[in-house]
């Protein structure tokens, strides 16, 4: 699932909870109503701790065509990776549900972030962090096909809550349709639909209600280097430092 780095893509680690208390102090906490757009990354912009529900950074392509670049869960946050920068971006961080989210103005979490450098420094690592998903999820839509990126985009989306199970069922704890879901791994809705039929037919999924459970055989099969780290190749020097420098 993971090719180059640590995270997992398309779903950001976990919000550490020095930050989380930022929000918690100095916050306000809403209902926001799904397809509402938080402003972010310029003057009258917001922070947020999303605390229930489900959202998502989306963008329009060239085509018109719209693309879930990250999904964000509880215990996630928008609009922080552009709120120190200021910059504005082709990017929305949009409510796709019904959604109990911590709103901090730009300006506040600035300063709150800006108070120690301790803080900084977690700020820092966990925008790195965050960036490492998003490189993640679009090496997997380069580089694999249909049917594994929606296996690796399930087995994200678990791992961020439990391990994943890999002789029984798992149940996904994030209901998306089938739009979101071809939107986030880069496929047209048809293609992605069938691949859940399939797998329906084959019983590797079930449907509980709403809820899609998934067979641990479906979602331990994908390739992760983080768990068979490739051997270093014999016929590539490896740069040792001068005795002498």
């Amino acid at each position: 699932m993971r090719q180059v780095f640590l995270q997992s893509p398309w779903i950001h680690p976990e919000e550490p909870e020095p930050m989380k208390r930022i929000f918690r102090a100095h916050g306000r906490r809403m209902e926001i109503r799904a397809g509402t757009i938080l402003p972010h990354g310029v003057d009258g912009s917001w922070v947020g701790l999303l605390e229930k529900g489900l959202g998502a950074f989306t963008f329009t392509d060239n085509a018109e065509r719209q693309h879930i670049f990250a999904l964000i869960i509880p215990g996630r946050v928008f609009g922080d990776l552009d709120a120190l920068t200021r910059n504005r971006l082709n990017l929305q961080g949009k409510v796709i549900r019904n959604s109990n989210v911590l709103l901090l103005e730009r300006s506040r979490w600035e300063q709150e972030v800006e108070r120690s450098p301790e803080l900084l420094k977690l700020y820092a690592k966990t925008a790195i962090s965050k960036q490492e998903s998003h490189m993640e999820g679009m090496i997997a839509n380069f580089t694999l096909d249909v049917p594994n990126r929606v296996r690796a985009l399930m087995r994200s989306v678990i791992e961020a809550y439990y391990p994943v199970k890999a002789s029984d069922w798992n149940p996904l704890p994030v209901n998306l349709n089938v739009t979101e879901i071809s939107q986030t791994v880069a496929a047209n809705r048809s293609s992605v639909s069938i691949i859940l039929s399939e797998w329906l037919a084959r019983d590797l999924i079930r449907k509980d209600g709403r809820r899609l459970i998934v067979s641990g055989s479906l979602l331990t099969s994908i390739p992760d280097w983080t768990i068979d780290i490739p051997a270093d190749d014999p016929n590539i020097p490896v740069f040792e430092m001068p005795s002498d420098f």
